[in-house]
């Protein structure tokens, strides 16, 4: 029968026992003895990489009831062990890789599959493949390299990691001019983006962006580190002057992987002029379909597509084409989606009682969900499900597979599992089967009673099992006595339970006493008692002889009937027990006796049984002691034999009871069987054996047991015999191939007795005599087994080997092997800058060691493979030397945007390396741009401009020349030189009110860049710095002066004059009318501005006649007044004319 639900509610509980509630139920089961298969609580995950200087725990627990014992094992079935100070296995299933240096890796530790494997009465589970990979801490660089690209298209920086720490190292953050950070986030859109993947995508750029400076930050996933670029990335914005077809600067043909849920970004970024468009399409065959209208789509810049949570659905192939006037170009995105797997079988459990019936059946049904599903994989205990026929057979569908066994068989029970797998998840469930093997469990018991004598009296117990349990039953510890009033049997019900009665027609006050049922099969037994007590007068039944082993507790339990019962005692030659502390005596008339001897414990026993009323009853029991057989210490037979040899093993006992049965056993085997051809046994007499070998042979080692045999158990005495064996081969040392740098394992194996010495040597010659002790080197590890084993194999380990075997048994063996390392490809110089003046010729050289034939290919600085065929500017030479190649790379002549990074990348049949040269084009400067005038005062000016692309070569200064607008540029004009870090600058000594043309020259190690465009600039206006020149006045009548005048000099007006004071002042009282002390501010000043009618003269009216006056005329601009001129005398004085100059 198989119940996949017990009626009782404690086995139902047991029976569908979850995950999540396990630490309860799993307690109530085992307090009912319930069992439950082992389940995995902690699963270790399928990948696991932890870096050699942190080490890792990794975690494997499981429940069921008993408790399931925690192994790991290696893929191959290897028991995982305890490695000291490498790798540590705790017995609560914890795996533990200590940290450890270069030396130390083990690449069958550190770089392996392991399982976790959880067993217990019921069965065996395993868990999925765990795949470790340890990895070696190496200093590691991050660099970001320039970039080119044309105003208001999208450049692309990217942080470059060593190839070594590249899956390791992730880009955390961007860094613009150590001011501005930028995270990973493409949902706010803008200038700036950096994508998952660390790539910083800076939108429309124009002319300022080439003045800022980018560094990225990253972490290692597996230690920790940060570390940022070692110098800041630039962008070179160039000014297009002719149109460019779009050109892609993001792989062309991707595969992206993607779990379900999670967000793709499609890059198909491209630059040209006119600014390329893009549109994206789904590829259907070989149509190309238009994206449909979905909210989850999204391009946060030109050129990036977005999927928001994606789906099973998005799977597929993405077509971009970018476009401008000139031409377009098409990028291939592969989108591979995937969904995590997950396994579920049904039934849980299942329970069989009857292994028997050709009818019985049963299915598991393992339902995998997840995508893809590339194999589903049945194991029973902890191996494949290989060996499938007509009773066990699998039924596949969709995602589905049914396990059918049928009919049963008795070693199908176990634990089943279902693994779902793909090529980076694993998956899995597991289901019990319960097939015999299963110990008795008592469903039904009879209760105490207290009866008169003469009704009948039924006694009843029920069990289940498998097999089917058999009952027996006893009275007081002793078999039911015999009688027609008394039946004991039993019957099998259609439930496969057990019903075992003692029925007693009519009861008599002897039949009391306590009754015992015990239900036993293979797996175990269970027993319970209760005592049926029947009114009378004691009484003592009759008690068989009771054997007792010499040594052993007895315990003998007198045997009384009637009720009540007022006391029990033994007795011994007349004397009340106990009479020793080894002996105790129960009220429930019990007798125990510890450490039984012979000579004082043998002998007649009597129990005596009385009641309150004065009667009572006695019974004799005799006590037989039974000694055990003794053997004789039988020496170990050890480095005494060799093949050919005979030998005799004695075995004799010294002591226990007669008769003794001997028998032989080998290394634990069975009775007389597997001890060997030409093996045979003989009995001396009763008391001794002969184990006799007529011909030793090495099968013939092994450990011998004699086992002497009574009635009072038996005595075993295990001989080790050893047979001296030379060594021989069982793992020869073979030439062995291995590819530099990778490990290497040279394995040589031999068995013989005693154990070979295994020990390698190796050639400093071509003699064999010239074979010397290998020295062993921290790069190399020598295991018990005789592995050698190199970690690092670089090309000293070359050459020839010798491995030898000895015992002392023979000469030994040895064998001479050759190990070739093979050198991959490798560049000495890994890095390296050449620059070059633009339209000159550059040669670049990459040269390469390894083994031979070695091949070079070349990509430049668009990272797309040189084809000297189409661009004739290049040009490959080769030239082959002794232990590699170098290969010259020829560009003639080389123009701005050679600029970049060549790889030239090598290659041979064992490894592949890449080296990579920064090529920079140098040339003069190109112009400054944008000369600004931010300053400008009457005799000086700042100017400021834009800084210019230097051609690539720092700039050394500035130039600064300046000009009247009026004259043209001579060879070495005036000019202010500044530093070239500088981008502004003050002109001074300049002339007031003056127009200049004002240029700028860039200068670097190469030349002298074209000069700017010219910028205008005008001095501002000083007040006049001289006073006007040669004043004349003259009287025109008694009351008016006519006062003339020529201007300042023109360098001296500083400005457009606007027009003049006059001032005049009476003298005829004053001393020293011209005197220069008078203050001007005594002058009457008389304001002639400069137009049409007025210009250099000017009539004073309203004077006095025949006065003396002075005269003084000042010159003002917009900024001011100048000097005032000396002043000169003139009289008024009618009729009469005079001058008088001062």
């Amino acid at each position: 029968m198989f119940t996949f639900q017990n009626g009782l509610i404690m086995k139902s509980v047991c029976l569908y026992v979850s995950y999540y509630t396990f630490t309860i139920l799993l307690s109530l089961c085992q307090a009912n003895n319930e069992l439950i298969g082992p389940a995995f609580r902690l699963v270790p995950p399928f990948n696991v990489q932890f870096s050699n200087d942190t080490g890792i725990k990794i975690d494997c627990t499981a429940f069921g009831n008993p408790t399931p014992q925690v192994q790991w094992y290696l893929e191959d079935g290897t028991r995982v062990m305890t490695i000291p100070k490498i790798r540590v296995v705790h017995q609560n299933g914890s795996l533990i890789f200590l940290s450890f240096g270069p030396s130390s890796y083990m690449h069958d530790v550190h770089s392996a599959q392991y399982r976790c494997k959880a067993s217990n009465a019921v069965g065996q589970i395993i868990s999925g493949a765990v795949h470790i990979n340890a990895v070696m801490n190496q200093n590691y660089d991050v660099q970001v390299y320039a970039e080119y690209v044309s105003i208001g298209n999208t450049a692309l920086l990217r942080c470059h990691v060593s190839a070594h720490a590249s899956n390791y190292v992730m880009v955390t953050s961007w860094t613009q001019d150590d001011i501005i950070h930028f995270y990973p986030n493409v949902d706010s859109g803008g200038k700036y983006l950096v994508l998952g993947n660390g790539d910083l995508y800076i939108n429309n750029v124009d002319s300022s962006d080439g003045f800022k400076s980018y560094t990225c930050r990253t972490v290692h996933k597996l230690t920790g580190e940060t570390k940022a670029s070692s110098f800041p990335g630039h962008i070179t914005v160039n000014d297009p002057t002719e149109n460019q077809r779009p050109r892609v600067i993001v792989e062309t043909d991707s595969r992206k992987q993607v779990k379900v849920g999670e967000d793709l970004i499609l890059s198909c970024l491209s630059q040209g002029f006119p600014i390329p468009t893009y549109r994206w399409y789904r590829e259907n065959g070989d149509v190309l379909k238009a994206l449909a209208h979905d909210p989850r789509l999204s391009v946060p810049i030109p050129g990036l597509l977005k999927i928001e949570k994606i789906r099973l659905d998005d799977d597929g192939k993405y077509v971009c084409i970018s476009n401008n006037s000139v031409g377009e170009e098409t990028v291939h995105h592969t989108v591979f989606v995937t969904e995590p797997l997950s396994v579920n079988i049904l039934p849980q459990k299942v329970v069989g009682s009857s292994l028997l019936d050709p009818t019985k059946s049963v299915q598991f049904v393992c339902t995998v969900n997840g995508h893809p599903i590339n194999r589903i994989m049945w194991y029973k205990n902890g191996q494949p499900l290989m060996q499938l026929n007509g009773r066990v057979r699998v039924t596949s569908s969709l995602h589905k597979q049914v396990l059918m066994l049928s009919p049963l068989n008795k070693d199908d029970q176990g634990m089943y599992q279902c693994f779902g797998t793909n090529d980076w998840d694993m998956a899995h469930d597991n289901t019990q089967l319960l097939l015999g093997d299963i110990g008795p469990e008592l469903v039904y018991w009879f209760t105490e009673q207290t009866l008169q004598p003469g009704p009948s009296l039924s006694l009843k117990c029920v069990a289940s099992g498998n097999p089917l349990p058999q009952f027996t039953w006893t009275l007081d510890g002793f078999p039911i006595p015999e009688s027609n009033r008394i039946l004991v049997g039993q019957y099998v019900t259609a439930h496969d339970d057990v019903i075992a009665h003692v029925n007693i027609s009519s009861l008599k006050v002897e039949d009391g006493g306590e009754y015992t049922c015990t239900a036993h099969n293979e797996i175990a037994h269970v027993s319970h008692s209760s005592r049926i007590n029947v009114y009378g007068v004691p009484f003592v039944r009759e008690m068989p002889s009771v054997h007792v082993v010499a040594g052993k507790q007895l315990i003998v339990k007198c045997p009384v009937a009637g009720y009540p019962i007022e006391s029990i005692n033994w007795e011994r030659d007349g004397l009340t027990l106990p009479v020793n502390l080894r002996q105790k005596v129960y009220s429930n008339g019990t007798l125990t006796i510890e450490q039984v001897q012979r000579q004082t414990d043998a002998g007649t026993y009597t129990c005596q049984a009385k009641n309150h009323h004065g009667h009572s009853s006695r019974r004799d029991v005799e006590i037989q002691v039974l000694i055990r057989p003794k053997i004789l210490p039988i020496p170990p037979m050890t480095n005494l034999l060799a093949e050919g040899m005979r030998a005799a093993i004695s075995c004799q006992i010294v002591e226990g009871d007669l008769p003794v049965m001997f028998t032989w056993t080998k290394d634990g085997d069975g009775v007389n069987n597997g001890l060997g051809v030409g093996t045979a046994t003989r009995n001396h007499d009763e008391y001794s054996s002969s184990l006799i070998i007529d011909r030793i042979t090495a099968e013939h080692a092994g450990n011998y047991t004699c086992i002497a045999t009574n009635l009072a158990g038996e005595e075993k005495f295990t001989v080790p015999l050893t047979v001296n064996v030379p060594p021989k081969w069982t793992v020869e040392p073979e030439d062995t191939n291995v590819v530099m740098g990778y490990p290497c394992m040279l394995h040589c194996q031999a068995e013989g007795y005693p154990t070979p010495m295994v020990v390698w040597k190796k050639s400093f010659g071509d003699s064999i005599d010239e074979y010397k002790d290998f020295l062993y080197e921290p790069n190399v590890n020598f295991f018990r087994n005789g592995t050698l084993e190199f970690l690092h194999t670089s090309k000293a380990n070359e050459g020839k080997y010798m491995c030898e075997a000895k015992n002392d048994i023979s000469p030994g063996l040895s064998k001479v092997i050759q190990l070739k390392i093979n050198a991959p490809v490798k560049f000495i110089q890994k890095t390296k800058q050449i620059q070059v003046k633009l339209n000159d010729d550059a040669h670049i050289q990459c040269i390469a060691v390894g083994d031979k034939p070695l091949q070079i290919s070349w990509k430049g600085s668009t990272n797309m493979p040189i084809l000297k065929d189409i661009d004739r500017r290049f040009t490959i030479r080769e030239q082959t030397k002794d232990n590699g190649i170098m290969s010259e790379l020829g560009i003639s002549p080389v123009y701005r945007h050679d600029t970049g990074f060549f790889k030239c990348t090598g290659s041979n049949f064992y490894g592949q390396d890449e080296n990579s040269i920064e090529l920079i084009v140098q040339e003069t400067p190109e112009s400054p741009k944008d000369i600004r005038i931010l300053n400008q005062q009457s005799r000086s000016m700042e100017i400021t401009w834009n800084q210019p692309y230097d051609g690539n070569s720092v700039i050394l200064n500035y130039i600064v020349q300046y000009k009247l607008v009026a004259s043209l540029w001579i060879a070495d004009p005036a000019k202010v030189i500044i530093a070239g870090t500088q981008t502004i600058t003050t002109i001074e000594g300049l002339t007031p009110a003056t127009s200049y043309h004002i240029r700028v020259i860039a200068e670097n190690a190469i030349g002298l860049s074209e000069p700017s465009d010219e910028a205008q600039a005008f001095t501002q206006e000083e007040v006049p710095s001289m006073a006007p020149q040669n004043i004349r006045a003259e009287a025109k009548s008694k009351t008016e002066l006519s006062i003339m005048w020529e201007p300042p000099p023109s360098e001296s007006c500083n400005g457009i004059l606007i027009g003049y004071h006059v001032g005049y002042l009476s003298t005829d009282d004053k001393q020293n009318p011209t005197s220069q002390t008078v203050p001007h501010g005594r002058y009457i000043i008389k304001t002639v501005n400069i137009n049409a009618q007025y210009s250099e003269d000017f009539v004073i009216s309203g004077l006095t006649p025949y006065t003396t006056y002075s005269i003084v005329v000042q010159a003002f601009n917009s900024k001011g007044a100048g000097p005032f001129s000396k002043p000169i005398t003139v009289q008024t004085d009618e009729g009469s004319e005079y001058f008088n100059f001062g």
